[in-house]
């Protein structure tokens, strides 16, 4: 738990959804203003999976050519809401009832809107383990709208930098890579090497639900993941995103402390290009960061003695 600037966080996620948004036809509206400012006490990675479970909702669901607004006001009992309003077809009080409900998507199975109908169930546990909550207010014909409430935080000073070993920095290497790692120490690592490759876009997923997101939105040239989420096996969600043809040919690397070799024999039988044991240097992941790349997309896989050796 932490001090998170919402509108930072905010701004990040529609950065994230405006490709999706753009293929629906949907325009997305930012209404924070002087929310720039306020900041929440919440576990950042998770409200980021969050308010793009919401986001998502508000885009998918919507009418082409509809609208997403987003805003948030401080609250007067030190608490501070955020919104997420969409111009959709509205839900009835049994649908709203029902919303949160696991793997309820309110009869829109077998239609061509994809959907597990676990996100809003995951964003609510989530919400009230943070110590907030999330609710829902519609009405049909008239779009819903989705409210996140949390305690009000001050700004904290930034952590330190955790030290970056020897390797240097390096602009020439380019692309974008979506890590998808529960544990925020690990991330915080792999968020600092990365800061020494500018050209690089880095992604961060804290689950196998954020990570479906994120993948279809930000297009990843490459896809590192853990092999145990919270809510799935990484070599199951390896499976999920290789049924988007935009993402068949990405290449996933497990980056894993479980590295027997049956553990990398099943990576590799999942579609993994590479396996990279826990604890990895710094130095270790810029070089495969920067082999795969560099190295043009294939339908085969490099052998062994191609790929570079990693301390």
């Amino acid at each position: 738990m932490e001090a998170v600037a919402i509108g930072e966080l905010m701004h990040e996620c529609l950065g994230l959804i405006s490709t999706q948004a753009d293929q629906r036809h949907v325009r997305l509206y930012n209404e924070l203003n002087a929310a720039e400012a306020l900041t929440v006490w919440a576990d950042r990675l998770r409200l980021k999976q969050i308010v793009l479970n919401l986001l998502s909702n508000a885009v998918k669901y919507n009418h082409e050519n509809g609208s997403v607004h987003v805003y948030a006001r401080a609250l007067a009992d030190h608490q501070v809401s955020l919104w997420v309003r969409d111009t959709g077809p509205g839900l009835t009080e049994h649908q709203m009832n029902e919303i949160f409900e696991p793997f309820n998507r309110l009869g829109l199975d077998g239609t061509s809107i994809e959907g597990t109908g676990i996100g809003l169930t995951i964003s609510l546990k989530l919400a009230q383990q943070m110590g907030g909550t999330l609710t829902v207010s519609s009405q049909p014909g008239q779009g819903s709208e989705f409210c996140i409430t949390l305690r009000q935080a001050q700004r904290t000073t930034a952590p330190t930098p955790l030290p970056v070993e020897k390797t240097s920095s390096r602009a020439d290497i380019t692309g974008s890579v979506l890590y998808v790692e529960d544990n925020p120490a690990n991330v915080a690592v792999v968020e600092d090497a990365m800061s020494l490759r500018p050209g690089v876009k880095l992604f961060t997923a804290c689950d196998g639900a954020t990570a479906q997101v994120l993948a279809a939105v930000s297009q990843p040239d490459l896809i590192l993941l853990d092999l145990q989420l919270p809510d799935t096996h990484g070599l199951t969600l390896i499976h999920v995103l290789k049924q988007d043809p935009a993402l068949a040919d990405v290449p996933c690397v497990a980056v894993s402390a479980n590295a027997s070799a049956q553990d990398m024999a099943a990576a590799r039988q999942a579609g993994c290009v590479d396996f990279w044991p826990k604890p990895i240097s710094i130095d270790g992941l810029l070089t495969g960061v920067d082999y795969w790349l560099r190295r043009p997309r294939l339908q085969t896989q490099p052998s062994p003695t191609d790929r570079p050796q990693l301390s």
